[in-house]
């Protein structure tokens, strides 16, 4: 079926429900579809409002619709949403390895004593066994990274 017959379809009363369903494919699919090859409803009526019909509409819906070089100003794109730390490391465990790894443990001289809630140093002794860390290594680089990001967030 081509996006002309679609068209059609959608003008004549089918909703894109039904036509996806025929098409067997989800109404999402079948909206980016329309959208990419800027077929647009305009009071009601669903137009195509590029500068070239005879190319775009020609092609058939279940392959895959590119946006046409003739049809780029038509087409609405949807926002890339960018994350906003540019510098977010996503592996977040492989981040605290590195920081355990470059900490000078010599330099972790000065004593204190610290009280931890029972479960709260059950889970820093489990990770601490599990990734083969010394509790006072982990301890400090998990203080200074929630002051990093505390202070970060409150500047």
């Amino acid at each position: 079926m081509d996006l002309y017959t679609v068209i059609q379809l959608l003008n004549s009363g089918k909703s894109l429900q039904e036509i996806a369903d025929e098409l067997e494919m989800r109404v999402s699919v079948l909206e980016d579809k329309l959208s990419n090859a800027a077929i647009v409803l305009e009071n009601g009526v669903w137009k195509y409002i590029g500068n070239s019909a005879a190319k775009s509409l020609s092609r058939n819906v279940k392959n895959r619709i590119k946006v046409l070089k003739e049809d780029e100003e038509f087409v609405q794109r949807k926002k890339v949403i960018k994350n906003q730390n540019e510098n977010y490391h996503h592996d977040l465990a492989y981040d605290l390895h590195l920081k355990v790894r470059a900490l000078d443990v010599s330099k972790l001289t000065d004593k204190k004593s610290v009280f931890f809630i029972p479960e709260l140093y059950a889970n820093l002794k489990k990770i601490s066994k599990e990734n083969s860390y010394k509790i006072n290594v982990l301890i400090n680089i998990l203080l200074a990274k929630g002051l990093e990001f505390y202070f970060g967030e409150n500047k």
